[in-house]
């Protein structure tokens, strides 16, 4: 009997003995995992589904849709696709009601600049126009630049979408495309007064973006008549002065001239000329405190410009503001003992016909 066993051990020695015993085992996984399923356990669709669906205020969760390598139906425009792109897919809350929204995801060659500009030609073929501009942003914005306007608008102004793209992996970039019955229409909102005017002439920083992949937190921006300023801080392991460089390409691009400037390793800084009136700044960037930390902070001044503004004029955008103060007056020197008070106080000249009483003596 031993002797008989042997051939069928070396048998089992090749590969296919082990795919056999592999797929046994296989199925015999998918045997006790459907068993655990039917016993309650969750799946992985249902996890996904409770964790997008959001609960509403009355308890109820919103319908939820998911579609893997479509692009929903219930956008208001069907999109192009780049040349080589692939469709993720889409997901859809509340589908038929005035609250639907939809998220739609593409992966599509190409950097982000050329894929958000191939979306602007394209919508703008179908009648779809970016978002009127607001006010201009000043200083230090969070994040870095972006490749072109994310909000568009439709033609008869009833609906919105916005396009976003993000740096992807191997030269690919993450398009995310959305639209919300949630969020007031952008474009043209009910009741919307006229639209504000832009600050102030006076804003002369423009706004200033870190590089791709830098996290940025801006601090205060603000400013009055003769002095503009803005901070930040930024997490990243560049070097300041690098980082300095990127800065001032901005403000290049905005007609600011280089006066000088320098870079030790631990501060860079550089000196500028504005393109209007006798305004200079300096712009600098500085590690600070902790690990990857950068301090930023650029400060534009004029001095005609303040003495040309009455003074306690202000301007001011984001966290602070600077105000103008006027000049302090001469404080006369307080005595440091009082005198003793008169008798009488001086009496003055009294016109004709006019008796003059003397005041009382204040103590």
């Amino acid at each position: 009997m031993d002797m008989g066993w042997r051939p069928f051990i070396a048998l089992c020695a090749v590969p296919v003995c082990v795919a056999t015993l592999g797929l046994a085992m296989a199925g015999s996984s998918r045997a006790v995992a459907a068993g655990q399923e039917s016993a309650g356990q969750p799946s992985v669709q249902e996890l996904a589904e409770r964790l997008l669906g959001f609960p509403q205020s009355d308890g109820q969760t919103a319908s939820l849709q998911l579609l893997p390598g479509q692009i929903a139906s219930q956008l208001p425009v069907s999109p192009a696709l780049p040349a080589g792109a692939r469709v993720v897919g889409s997901l859809v809350r509340n589908a038929g009601t005035p609250m639907a929204s939809v998220s739609v995801v593409i992966d599509a060659p190409g950097d982000r600049a050329t894929i958000q500009a191939f979306y602007q030609k394209e919508l703008a073929g179908k009648g779809w126009n970016p978002l009127p501009p607001g006010p201009q942003a000043h200083g230090f914005q969070p994040g870095s630049q972006p490749g072109g306007p994310s909000i568009f608008c439709s033609p008869q102004g009833s609906a919105w979408l916005s396009v976003n793209v993000y740096g992807g992996q191997s030269g690919s970039s993450d398009v995310r495309i959305n639209t919300n019955g949630q969020i007031p229409n952008q474009c043209h909102p009910p009741n919307a007064a006229a639209p504000a005017p832009p600050f102030s002439s006076n804003s002369l920083i423009p706004p200033l973006y870190a590089p791709e992949g830098v996290a940025t937190q801006p601090g205060s921006t603000g400013g009055g008549p003769g002095r503009w300023v803005s901070d930040g801080t930024a997490t990243t392991d560049q070097k300041a002065g690098p980082l300095e460089q990127h800065f001032a390409q901005q403000l290049q691009a905005a007609k600011w001239t280089r006066l000088d400037g320098r870079d030790d390793g631990v501060l860079a800084w550089s000196a500028w000329k504005l393109p209007d009136g006798d305004w200079q700044a300096l712009l600098y960037v500085m590690n600070g405190p902790g690990q990857n930390r950068r301090i930023l902070h650029v400060d534009a001044q004029s001095a005609t410009a303040q003495q040309a503004t009455a003074p306690g004029t202000a301007f001011a955008t984001g966290q602070a503001v600077a105000v103008s103060a006027p000049v302090a007056a001469a404080v006369p020197a307080v005595p440091a003992a009082r005198p003793a008070a008169p008798s009488a106080l001086a009496t003055p000249p009294a016109k004709p016909g006019v008796t003059a009483t003397p005041a009382s003596p204040t103590s």
